[in-house]
């Protein structure tokens, strides 16, 4: 059970304290136990406590997704202007440039068709699943 300092500053089931929040973030990011302790002035051992804790593990998960997210949108937008440079070598001069970005471009080409299948495959297996659990009740 939280004291009432932690629900100041730490852990609650409904909500993360200001304290238990700047952790939460460091963890997500990456940072070790101590680092996050120095960052949010609490100590280790209750950065411990409250990493036992459901609705501060869920909120750790819940911004190591969104910052996931965020990192995922900017390769996205990378990724077209990969493919613009790689389309542009394909033109190139040296046969062996052509060689490794026509290579590249099936390969890649190739396991991005695999990866997409497979995730429509899943999906549809999610979906089955659901009408299943649905008609149990």
């Amino acid at each position: 059970m939280a004291t009432t300092k932690d629900q100041q500053n730490g852990a609650t089931e409904a909500h993360l304290g200001p304290k238990a929040e700047a952790v939460a973030l460091a963890l997500a990011r990456g940072r070790s136990y101590a680092e996050a302790a120095a960052e949010a002035c609490v100590g280790v051992s209750t950065i411990k406590r409250w990493a036992s804790e459901g609705a501060f593990a869920r909120r750790v998960r819940a911004i190591r997704s969104e910052l996931t997210n965020q990192a995922l949108g900017r390769l996205s937008a990378a990724m077209s202007r990969a493919a613009d440079a790689m389309l542009e070598l394909l033109e190139s001069n040296s046969p062996q440039v052509r060689l490794g970005a026509a290579k590249a471009i099936f390969e890649n080409g190739i396991r991005l068709r695999e990866q997409t299948d497979v995730a429509a495959r899943l999906d549809a297996l999610e979906q089955r699943a659901k009408g299943y659990e649905e008609d149990d009740r």
